[in-house]
């Protein structure tokens, strides 16, 4: 299945950093806030970007939503190790104490639904929402802005990227090597489109930031604010 293929062995392969690139502009978001936060992984897959952030933030608590069951189950077993628990001085040896535990959940929650359903039915509230490429799976923008603008608490932060239409060479690549036999067709959105959503949705562009998420694919990385 997927998201067994699609690994971090796969995506250093191809030189995939849609999730570094979201990751790294979270992080330097939170440099002088509050660590203790709730975060949305929208399309969380396999959980690249949920490793990465726990990692990097470990006191966040993250949410994965993903419509496949079968990265739902994936994600149930991803863990990671809090800083706590790493003791990196081997002369000292420490007991009559609670041993700290070695490894938690990546995810803290992980719900197996539709992102518009559940919004409807939970009327969930995020600080910030992280969505890797989850928008150029996503036929109404207008309805994708709308639903994060519902999610997210005043002043909540939407970080996405949006892939540029390739050419027919690379598509070919992609179709045929990388991606065969899981690859799905992409829906390219034009910037002023996003633009038009994201205004519509009663929300403004932080930034925009182009970048190359993989070998020969550009993308534009979106930081946007309630």
């Amino acid at each position: 299945i997927f998201s067994s293929y699609f690994t971090k062995f796969y995506t250093e392969n191809i030189n995939y950093l849609g999730d570094i690139k979201i990751c790294d502009a979270f992080c330097k978001e939170l440099k002088d806030k509050s660590k203790h936060l709730n975060i949305l992984d929208l399309g969380c897959g396999n959980g690249l970007m949920g490793e990465r952030v726990k990692e990097s933030v470990p006191d966040i608590s993250i949410t994965g939503i993903d419509f496949a069951k079968e990265m739902i189950n994936y994600c149930q077993d991803l863990e990671y190790t809090p800083p706590s628990a790493i003791n990196n001085d081997t002369k000292e040896i420490i007991q009559n104490q609670n041993i700290p535990q070695t490894s938690r959940k990546t995810y803290d929650i992980l719900i197996n639904d539709d992102f518009f359903h559940y919004v409807e039915l939970k009327a969930p509230k995020y600080q910030y929402i992280l969505s890797r490429g989850l928008i150029n799976y996503t036929t109404s923008l207008n309805k994708f802005f709308t639903n994060c603008a519902k999610s997210l608490d005043e002043d909540g932060k939407l970080f996405f990227y949006s892939k540029e239409k390739i050419s027919p060479e690379i598509e070919e690549e992609v179709t045929q090597d990388r991606y065969f036999p899981y690859y799905l067709t992409p829906i390219y959105h034009s910037p002023t489109a996003i633009l038009d959503g994201i205004k519509k949705a009663n929300m403004t562009i932080i930034s925009s930031t182009p970048f190359e998420v993989e070998q020969g694919i550009n993308a534009t990385l979106y930081v946007v604010k309630k």
